[in-house]
């Protein structure tokens, strides 16, 4: 007996690979609906990644953010695709029911020699559904396969940025450098290993391909743990029983431009634009005569964050300007390098401890953010408060609009990074004062 009749497919098997659609529409339609909910994670990610990270880290959180809402976006037209197609399966498969025969050349429609030229152009109806049912189940798959990898490798990253964030004043940076270099040569050689051994001239050199399999199986554990056996159960069996490679890269690149269409919109959803001006180093990007919405209350959606100094509106009218400047995670190290380390009194009871350590704490942000009226320092009286907008922790002041003129005023702050005075951050609020009459 030969080994097809040994390993012949069980009926059960064989009726769930037959009605495999419907588990496939279902679960299909339950994650389009949960990749349309992921940006909002992203969103939060960013707000995050702002809060958190010092400046200077602002390009590294813009691409973590990035490859999240880029494998999110791909995933949606993914399953888009694959509702959409599956959608059009079922209708053909209707169409079947009711029309077994398919086209009908004799009508009373079409003359029989239009119907004919028609037909011919045609693909025919069971073939289409073959032909239809065979992609989705492939591209179904392939979304899963990418979950996985991407998802993991995304994970991975994160966590060995925060891992390098925690320990980056205890380990060298020269160090990471190292392990990230040796990661792309690994990368590098696997590559080329991989282009000799589909080579024709090495492709029955058992020594090399001994060898490729060792360094693409190891590579592959190191990138992509706990999820290398499923990944590559589906890709091998996909990339072997594939046509060629070409005929893969052109349903490939039409779902990437669509994603990078989507990642885009998302990117102007969030805050994310901020890192990349301010991410440049630790230059400051933005401009003294421009108009931004984020810093007038006023023009904040109820879900935005806090993340620049702002006051009620860009048209003042009232007796006071009311400025709020938030006080980001990120800054901590601003407060152990210029005001040092609280000293705890002792002999104080609770009560009293609370008070001196918010009054030390003021002190300390007075003493490194500076705001200044048209240019004129302003020796502002900081209150602590707590933002509704965002719940944003800051500090508060009040600025009387007698000293300002009518028409348009300037209110500069600028926080400093070091005793030496050097910028840590810098922003201008343009507005306007309309006194009553």
């Amino acid at each position: 007996m030969s080994n097809e009749s040994n390993n012949k497919t069980p009926k059960w098997l064989r009726r769930l690979e037959k009605e495999s659609w419907q588990a496939e529409l279902l679960i299909s339609g339950l994650a389009l609906y949960g990749t349309l909910q992921l940006p909002i994670f992203v969103y939060w990610l960013s707000d995050t990644l702002i809060n958190l990270f010092p400046i200077n880290y602002y390009l590294a959180g813009y691409a973590i953010a990035f490859l999240y809402l880029f494998g999110i976006a791909l995933l949606t037209t993914f399953f888009i695709m694959h509702f959409i197609l599956r959608a059009y399966w079922v209708g053909l498969i209707g169409l079947n029911s009711v029309y077994p025969d398919g086209y009908k050349i004799d009508n009373k429609i079409y003359s029989p020699i239009y119907s004919k030229l028609v037909a011919e152009k045609l693909p025919k109806v069971r073939d289409s559904i073959k032909e239809i049912d065979n992609m989705c189940s492939s591209m179904f798959s392939g979304a899963f396969v990418f979950l996985l990898m991407y998802g993991m490798m995304s994970i991975s990253l994160s966590v060995i940025l925060a891992i390098y964030m925690l320990t980056k004043d205890f380990i060298p940076f020269a160090v990471w450098i190292s392990l990230g270099a040796v990661f792309f040569i690994a990368m590098i050689v696997v590559t080329i290993f991989g282009a000799m051994g589909k080579s024709e001239k090495f492709r029955n050199n058992e020594k090399l391909q001994k060898n490729f399999f060792r360094l693409s199986y190891l590579f592959g554990m190191i990138a992509t743990p706990f999820v290398y056996k499923p990944i590559n159960q589906i890709l091998f069996t996909t990339t072997t029983n594939s046509k060629s490679v070409s005929a893969n890269l052109k349903v490939a690149v039409p779902f990437f431009l669509i994603a990078m269409v989507l990642s885009t919109y998302h990117i102007s959803q969030t805050n994310i634009g901020m890192m990349i001006l301010k991410g440049n180093g630790e230059n400051i990007n933005l401009h003294e005569n421009t108009v931004y919405a984020d810093h007038y209350l006023d023009q904040y959606n109820p879900d935005q964050n806090i993340f620049v100094p702002v006051i009620d509106s860009d048209i003042v009218e009232g007796p006071f300007v009311k400025l709020f400047v938030p006080i980001l995670k990120n800054e901590s190290y601003l407060h152990e390098d210029i005001c040092g380390e609280y000293e705890k009194d002792e002999s104080l009871n609770k009560d009293a401890q609370s008070v001196l350590r918010n009054q030390w704490r003021l002190d300390c942000y007075k003493s490194y953010i500076s705001i200044k009226v048209n240019g004129a320092s302003y020796d502002a009286d900081l209150m602590k408060h707590r933002n509704p907008q965002g719940d944003r922790n800051g500090v508060l002041c009040y600025i009387p609009t007698s000293m300002l003129a009518q028409g348009k005023n300037k209110i500069g702050v600028e926080k400093i990074k070091n005793k030496e005075g050097e910028t840590y951050d810098k922003y201008t609020i343009n507005f306007w004062y309309a006194p009553n009459k």
